[in-house]
């Protein structure tokens, strides 16, 4: 097994779908908030790569971290909190 086909099956055994995540645009730029919309997977290129909710297109497993101050607040309260979601293609 590869790297990437590490990566990917790490990721998917430790974050299932709908997980919160921040996801950058650009490495290092601006984070946004998100959830997983998919299980990760190897792109045709060889890039693991997910897809987020409310975002066209896939994104780099390297742009996206998972969001475990949003997890806490949705596992300890029973409100509703609203995200942010931008719609742009990678």
């Amino acid at each position: 097994m590869n790297k990437s086909q590490l990566l990917v099956e790490n990721w998917n055994l430790k974050y299932p779908v709908g997980t919160p995540v921040l996801y950058q645009r650009v490495k290092g730029g601006q984070r946004y908030p998100s959830k997983t919309a998919s299980a990760a997977y190897i792109s045709d290129s060889g890039t693991p790569v997910i897809f987020l909710e409310c975002v066209s297109g896939y994104y780099a497993l390297s742009h996206v971290t998972p969001n475990n101050r949003l997890q806490r607040t949705l596992d300890d309260s029973h409100d509703v909190i609203p995200l942010r979601y931008e719609h742009e293609t990678i």
